[in-house]
Protein backbone atom coordinates (compact mmCIF):
# COMPACT_ATOMS: atom_id res chain seq x y z
CA UNK A 1 0.00 0.00 0.00
CA UNK A 2 1.11 3.31 -0.85
CA UNK A 3 0.02 6.38 1.41
CA UNK A 4 -1.92 9.60 -0.86
CA UNK A 5 -0.39 12.19 1.18
CA UNK A 6 4.05 11.41 1.09
CA UNK A 7 3.30 8.36 -1.46
CA UNK A 8 5.64 6.24 0.98
CA UNK A 9 5.39 2.87 0.57
CA UNK A 10 7.17 2.23 4.31
CA UNK A 11 4.00 1.04 6.07
CA UNK A 12 3.49 -0.37 9.33
CA UNK A 13 0.74 -2.49 11.65
CA UNK A 14 0.52 -0.46 14.20
CA UNK A 15 -0.73 -2.70 18.04
CA UNK A 16 -4.18 -2.49 17.65
CA UNK A 17 -3.91 -3.94 13.74
CA UNK A 18 -4.68 -0.68 12.04
CA UNK A 19 -2.05 0.41 9.07
CA UNK A 20 -0.18 3.86 9.33
CA UNK A 21 2.41 5.55 7.38
CA UNK A 22 5.33 5.80 9.36
CA UNK A 23 5.98 9.45 7.87
CA UNK A 24 2.38 11.22 8.00
CA UNK A 25 0.39 8.36 11.18
CA UNK A 26 -2.90 8.88 8.97
CA UNK A 27 -4.18 5.85 8.75
CA UNK A 28 -7.56 6.88 6.46
CA UNK A 29 -4.96 8.03 4.11
CA UNK A 30 -3.70 4.72 3.05
CA UNK A 31 -4.91 3.47 -0.56
CA UNK A 32 -3.75 -0.07 -2.78
CA UNK A 33 -0.72 0.37 -3.98
CA UNK A 34 -0.83 0.23 -8.03
CA UNK A 35 0.93 -1.44 -10.32
CA UNK A 36 4.02 0.69 -11.91
CA UNK A 37 3.35 1.43 -15.49
CA UNK A 38 5.91 0.73 -17.69
CA UNK A 39 6.76 4.50 -17.96
CA UNK A 40 7.31 4.53 -14.49
CA UNK A 41 9.36 0.74 -14.67
CA UNK A 42 11.93 2.53 -17.49
CA UNK A 43 12.27 5.77 -15.59
CA UNK A 44 12.65 4.06 -12.21
CA UNK A 45 14.59 1.11 -12.37
CA UNK A 46 15.72 0.95 -8.80
CA UNK A 47 12.57 1.14 -7.72
CA UNK A 48 10.92 -2.09 -9.18
CA UNK A 49 11.42 -4.78 -6.96
CA UNK A 50 13.42 -8.26 -8.36
CA UNK A 51 10.33 -10.27 -8.83
CA UNK A 52 8.68 -7.72 -10.42
CA UNK A 53 11.17 -7.45 -12.83
CA UNK A 54 11.25 -11.42 -13.20
CA UNK A 55 7.84 -11.04 -13.39
CA UNK A 56 7.64 -8.59 -16.17
CA UNK A 57 10.48 -10.68 -18.29
CA UNK A 58 8.75 -13.70 -17.99
CA UNK A 59 5.15 -12.23 -19.68
CA UNK A 60 7.32 -10.90 -22.24
CA UNK A 61 8.98 -14.07 -22.95
CA UNK A 62 5.54 -15.45 -23.16
CA UNK A 63 4.33 -13.01 -25.39
CA UNK A 64 7.58 -13.12 -27.70
CA UNK A 65 7.06 -17.45 -28.05
CA UNK A 66 4.02 -16.14 -30.44
CA UNK A 67 5.88 -14.39 -32.89
CA UNK A 68 9.26 -16.50 -33.28
CA UNK A 69 10.07 -18.30 -37.15
CA UNK A 70 12.57 -20.50 -37.93
CA UNK A 71 15.65 -19.02 -41.01
CA UNK A 72 15.05 -20.32 -44.46
CA UNK A 73 18.16 -22.00 -44.57
CA UNK A 74 18.59 -24.91 -41.68
CA UNK A 75 22.27 -26.25 -41.22
CA UNK A 76 23.10 -30.16 -42.04
CA UNK A 77 21.07 -32.28 -40.35
CA UNK A 78 17.42 -30.33 -40.36
CA UNK A 79 17.74 -28.62 -37.08
CA UNK A 80 17.96 -24.74 -37.65
CA UNK A 81 21.02 -22.83 -37.02
CA UNK A 82 18.96 -20.35 -35.79
CA UNK A 83 16.22 -21.66 -33.50
CA UNK A 84 12.98 -19.68 -32.81
CA UNK A 85 14.08 -15.93 -32.46
CA UNK A 86 11.95 -12.87 -32.33
CA UNK A 87 10.99 -11.80 -35.80
CA UNK A 88 11.52 -7.91 -36.60
CA UNK A 89 8.34 -7.57 -38.48
CA UNK A 90 6.17 -7.84 -35.29
CA UNK A 91 4.76 -4.94 -32.98
CA UNK A 92 6.56 -7.04 -30.11
CA UNK A 93 9.77 -6.32 -31.74
CA UNK A 94 8.82 -2.39 -32.00
CA UNK A 95 8.26 -2.55 -28.26
CA UNK A 96 11.34 -4.11 -27.24
CA UNK A 97 13.33 -2.06 -29.50
CA UNK A 98 11.44 0.57 -27.51
CA UNK A 99 12.86 -0.20 -24.18
CA UNK A 100 16.10 -1.98 -24.52
CA UNK A 101 17.42 -0.92 -27.67
CA UNK A 102 17.87 2.92 -26.72
CA UNK A 103 20.78 4.68 -24.80
CA UNK A 104 18.06 6.06 -22.60
CA UNK A 105 18.26 2.80 -20.70
CA UNK A 106 21.93 2.97 -19.48
CA UNK A 107 24.26 -0.35 -21.16
CA UNK A 108 25.21 -2.44 -18.17
CA UNK A 109 25.55 -6.11 -17.98
CA UNK A 110 21.64 -6.55 -16.29
CA UNK A 111 20.46 -4.80 -19.70
CA UNK A 112 23.07 -6.85 -21.58
CA UNK A 113 21.33 -10.53 -19.99
CA UNK A 114 17.95 -9.10 -20.52
CA UNK A 115 18.30 -8.59 -24.35
CA UNK A 116 20.04 -12.12 -24.87
CA UNK A 117 16.98 -13.59 -22.67
CA UNK A 118 14.68 -11.77 -24.52
CA UNK A 119 16.47 -12.60 -28.18
CA UNK A 120 17.55 -16.56 -27.62
CA UNK A 121 14.11 -17.62 -26.28
CA UNK A 122 13.52 -20.57 -27.87
CA UNK A 123 16.55 -21.58 -29.25
CA UNK A 124 18.65 -24.49 -28.04
CA UNK A 125 22.38 -25.34 -27.83
CA UNK A 126 23.73 -28.55 -29.24
CA UNK A 127 23.21 -30.53 -26.40
CA UNK A 128 19.25 -29.57 -26.28
CA UNK A 129 19.43 -27.21 -23.29
CA UNK A 130 17.93 -24.03 -23.87
CA UNK A 131 20.46 -21.67 -25.25
CA UNK A 132 20.17 -18.98 -22.70
CA UNK A 133 22.46 -20.92 -20.27
CA UNK A 134 24.96 -21.02 -22.56
CA UNK A 135 25.69 -16.69 -22.88
CA UNK A 136 24.94 -17.13 -18.66
CA UNK A 137 27.97 -19.72 -18.41
CA UNK A 138 30.17 -17.38 -20.51
CA UNK A 139 29.27 -14.31 -18.51
CA UNK A 140 30.39 -16.46 -15.76
CA UNK A 141 33.54 -17.25 -17.41
CA UNK A 142 35.15 -14.04 -18.31
CA UNK A 143 36.43 -14.11 -14.41
CA UNK A 144 38.42 -17.79 -15.22
CA UNK A 145 39.62 -17.22 -18.24
CA UNK A 146 43.57 -16.24 -18.77
CA UNK A 147 43.79 -12.30 -19.39
CA UNK A 148 41.06 -11.20 -17.18
CA UNK A 149 43.29 -10.42 -14.66
CA UNK A 150 45.24 -7.82 -16.90
CA UNK A 151 41.71 -6.09 -17.46
CA UNK A 152 40.63 -3.28 -16.31
CA UNK A 153 37.78 -3.20 -13.46
CA UNK A 154 35.90 -0.60 -16.57
CA UNK A 155 37.08 -3.71 -19.30
CA UNK A 156 35.94 -6.32 -16.99
CA UNK A 157 31.95 -5.18 -16.98
CA UNK A 158 32.20 -4.94 -20.62
CA UNK A 159 33.86 -8.69 -21.16
CA UNK A 160 30.56 -9.70 -19.48
CA UNK A 161 28.13 -7.61 -21.32
CA UNK A 162 30.01 -8.93 -24.36
CA UNK A 163 29.88 -12.18 -23.01
CA UNK A 164 26.09 -12.28 -22.30
CA UNK A 165 25.34 -10.79 -25.92
CA UNK A 166 28.55 -12.83 -27.85
CA UNK A 167 25.78 -14.84 -29.58
CA UNK A 168 23.17 -12.30 -30.59
CA UNK A 169 24.26 -10.82 -34.13
CA UNK A 170 25.36 -14.43 -35.44
CA UNK A 171 22.02 -16.55 -34.46
CA UNK A 172 19.14 -14.17 -33.74
CA UNK A 173 17.82 -11.20 -35.69
CA UNK A 174 19.52 -8.62 -33.60
CA UNK A 175 22.63 -6.49 -35.73
CA UNK A 176 25.48 -5.04 -34.34
CA UNK A 177 23.86 -1.72 -35.51
CA UNK A 178 21.30 -2.69 -32.39
CA UNK A 179 23.33 -2.84 -29.98
CA UNK A 180 25.41 0.58 -30.81
CA UNK A 181 21.44 1.83 -30.62
CA UNK A 182 21.49 -0.06 -27.17
CA UNK A 183 24.18 2.69 -26.17
CA UNK A 184 26.86 -0.61 -25.55
CA UNK A 185 30.34 0.52 -25.26
CA UNK A 186 33.08 0.70 -28.45
CA UNK A 187 34.78 -1.88 -26.28
CA UNK A 188 31.65 -4.42 -25.98
CA UNK A 189 30.68 -3.77 -29.71
CA UNK A 190 34.32 -4.22 -30.98
CA UNK A 191 34.58 -7.71 -28.91
CA UNK A 192 30.92 -8.75 -30.32
CA UNK A 193 32.07 -8.06 -33.77
CA UNK A 194 35.32 -9.93 -33.25
CA UNK A 195 33.54 -13.24 -31.81
CA UNK A 196 30.58 -13.25 -34.67
CA UNK A 197 31.91 -15.78 -36.87
CA UNK A 198 30.96 -14.53 -40.62
CA UNK A 199 29.77 -16.61 -43.83
CA UNK A 200 32.47 -18.76 -45.64
CA UNK A 201 34.74 -17.18 -42.95
CA UNK A 202 38.03 -19.66 -42.67
CA UNK A 203 39.11 -20.52 -38.59
CA UNK A 204 42.51 -19.09 -39.23
CA UNK A 205 41.17 -15.37 -40.88
CA UNK A 206 38.26 -15.43 -37.73
CA UNK A 207 40.66 -16.34 -34.71
CA UNK A 208 43.06 -14.17 -36.23
CA UNK A 209 40.65 -11.11 -36.39
CA UNK A 210 39.78 -12.07 -32.41
CA UNK A 211 43.09 -11.41 -31.72
CA UNK A 212 43.39 -8.20 -33.20
CA UNK A 213 40.75 -6.81 -31.58
CA UNK A 214 42.45 -6.64 -28.14
CA UNK A 215 42.19 -8.50 -24.72
CA UNK A 216 38.37 -8.15 -24.19
CA UNK A 217 37.53 -10.02 -27.73
CA UNK A 218 40.11 -12.54 -26.57
CA UNK A 219 38.74 -13.24 -23.08
CA UNK A 220 34.79 -13.06 -24.65
CA UNK A 221 36.17 -15.93 -26.81
CA UNK A 222 38.32 -18.01 -24.31
CA UNK A 223 35.41 -18.11 -21.81
CA UNK A 224 32.91 -19.52 -25.19
CA UNK A 225 35.83 -22.43 -25.38
CA UNK A 226 35.80 -22.98 -21.44
CA UNK A 227 32.04 -23.93 -21.67
CA UNK A 228 31.62 -25.51 -24.96
CA UNK A 229 34.59 -28.11 -24.15
CA UNK A 230 33.39 -28.33 -20.55
CA UNK A 231 33.75 -32.15 -20.55
CA UNK A 232 30.69 -33.20 -18.48
CA UNK A 233 28.70 -31.31 -21.17
CA UNK A 234 30.38 -32.54 -24.43
CA UNK A 235 29.73 -36.09 -23.08
CA UNK A 236 26.00 -35.54 -24.62
CA UNK A 237 27.15 -34.80 -27.79
CA UNK A 238 27.17 -37.54 -30.50
CA UNK A 239 30.05 -39.92 -30.88
CA UNK A 240 31.23 -39.06 -27.36
CA UNK A 241 31.90 -42.24 -24.89
CA UNK A 242 28.66 -42.11 -23.44
CA UNK A 243 26.29 -41.60 -27.08
CA UNK A 244 28.20 -43.88 -29.41
CA UNK A 245 27.68 -43.42 -33.29
CA UNK A 246 28.11 -45.86 -36.04
CA UNK A 247 28.29 -43.31 -38.46
CA UNK A 248 31.50 -41.22 -38.45
CA UNK A 249 29.45 -38.09 -40.23
CA UNK A 250 27.32 -38.30 -36.71
CA UNK A 251 30.24 -37.64 -34.62
CA UNK A 252 30.41 -34.62 -33.34
CA UNK A 253 32.07 -34.96 -29.96
CA UNK A 254 35.47 -35.78 -32.68
CA UNK A 255 34.78 -32.94 -34.87
CA UNK A 256 34.12 -30.11 -32.92
CA UNK A 257 36.91 -32.01 -30.19
CA UNK A 258 39.24 -31.21 -33.15
CA UNK A 259 37.56 -27.48 -33.90
CA UNK A 260 38.32 -26.45 -30.17
CA UNK A 261 42.12 -27.95 -30.15
CA UNK A 262 42.60 -25.90 -32.86
CA UNK A 263 40.68 -22.59 -31.38
CA UNK A 264 42.75 -22.69 -28.29
CA UNK A 265 46.39 -23.25 -30.20
CA UNK A 266 45.08 -20.22 -32.58
CA UNK A 267 44.16 -18.16 -29.75
CA UNK A 268 48.13 -18.88 -28.23
CA UNK A 269 46.32 -21.05 -24.93
CA UNK A 270 46.95 -24.63 -24.09
CA UNK A 271 44.37 -26.55 -24.92
CA UNK A 272 42.71 -28.39 -21.48
CA UNK A 273 43.84 -32.30 -20.95
CA UNK A 274 40.75 -33.83 -21.89
CA UNK A 275 41.57 -32.25 -25.80
CA UNK A 276 44.99 -33.29 -26.37
CA UNK A 277 43.89 -35.97 -27.88
CA UNK A 278 42.78 -34.38 -30.71
CA UNK A 279 45.88 -32.71 -31.39
CA UNK A 280 47.03 -35.38 -33.36
CA UNK A 281 43.76 -35.93 -35.44
CA UNK A 282 43.91 -32.33 -36.78
CA UNK A 283 44.85 -32.09 -40.47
Amino acid sequence: MTCVICRGKGWVSTPNGKIRCPKTQHAAKLSPQRKPSAGYMERNPRNVSETQQEEKMMAMLQEMKKHMYLPENPHSGGTPKMAPSVCRETPLFESFAAHYLTSSVPASESKAQDIAAIMHAGQTCQVGEPYIKHPAAVARNVETVPGYELLTPQQQQHAKQAAWLHDTCEDTSLTIEDLQKAGFHPEVITAIVAVTKQKNEPNVDYYQRVLNAGRIAVVVKLADLAHNTNQERRMNLPGSPHNPVSNPKDDKYTRLGKKYYVAYVSLGVTPPPHLQQFGTQVN
